[in-house]
């Protein structure tokens, strides 16, 4: 990863800057606000948990010490050498599970203090709820998820990267089958061939090439709201259609005027 040749533009606390440019906050803060907010804190519990557990030789040091390198010699290895990176962390996912088996440690320390069956599973319900939340009120965007250190995704909109597999695809071009007269001419910036996959067959697709405008007055434009680049691109254009969850616009459609 650390010779990733490829370098995108990315929107980060509202700066779009080049993959290979991003300072090296950038992996600690997406990693703090895009999990629910009960997994940091029971991470660092699970720390602690790990730590009593040697202390008190109820376990063999050598059974965890890997599970916590695993995270943070990779954590480390980012923040130092800070390999490119975009959409997310999705590059580094691997370094997650020992995140949940720390936090998982914390959960057994819990129900070793509470006992009770009904208190354990009413501190599950609290810890479990703004993840299940996030997936209901998102669906199927679940992964465009922010939590409240940033305003939710809605609040995270504008300031980071949201639908950047382009997932909202489907939902507007049933809008654009829906609303759009058989023959219009859709020019689309990213990806074209998946929006001719769920465009009915009265939609002209063609690839929209900013440095070679063959838009014209009357034809449509579909674009995403990755690193802003709607923003950019005939911002006079009236808008028409969109897509998004919690404010946030995923993708849309103009009219070229």
């Amino acid at each position: 990863m650390s010779h990733n040749p490829k370098v995108l533009p990315v929107l980060f606390n509202g700066v779009v800057t080049p993959s290979d440019k991003l300072p090296v906050t950038y992996l600690p803060v997406m990693l703090g606000i895009t999990l629910t907010w009960p997994v940091w804190p029971l991470f660092i519990a699970g720390f602690w948990a790990y730590w009593s557990r040697i202390k008190s030789r109820s376990v063999d040091w050598r059974s965890l010490t890997p599970i916590a390198l695993w995270f943070l010699v990779l954590f480390v290895y980012v923040v130092i050498l800070h390999p490119p990176m975009y959409d997310g962390y999705r590059h580094f996912l691997f370094i997650l599970p020992p995140v949940f088996i720390l936090g998982g440690l914390s959960i057994q320390a819990i129900w070793e203090r509470l006992r009770k069956p009904w208190s354990f599973a009413l501190t599950l319900f609290v810890l479990v709820v703004p993840g299940v939340i996030g997936l209901v009120r998102l669906h199927p965007y679940e992964y465009t998820y922010y939590n409240l250190l940033v305003g939710e995704t809605g609040g995270a909109y504008r300031r980071f990267e949201t639908d950047f597999w382009l997932t909202c695809y489907k939902e507007l071009m049933a809008q654009v089958d829906e609303k759009v007269s058989p023959g219009s001419t859709l020019f689309v910036h990213r990806q074209p061939s998946i929006a001719q996959e769920y465009a009915s067959p009265g939609i002209i697709i063609e690839r929209y090439d900013p440095e070679d405008d063959r838009t014209f007055p009357g034809s449509l434009l579909l674009l995403v709201t990755r690193a802003n680049s709607d923003l950019s691109i005939h911002p006079d254009a009236p808008e028409i259609l969109n897509v998004g969850q919690e404010g946030a616009k995923f993708c849309l459609v103009k009219e070229i005027p």
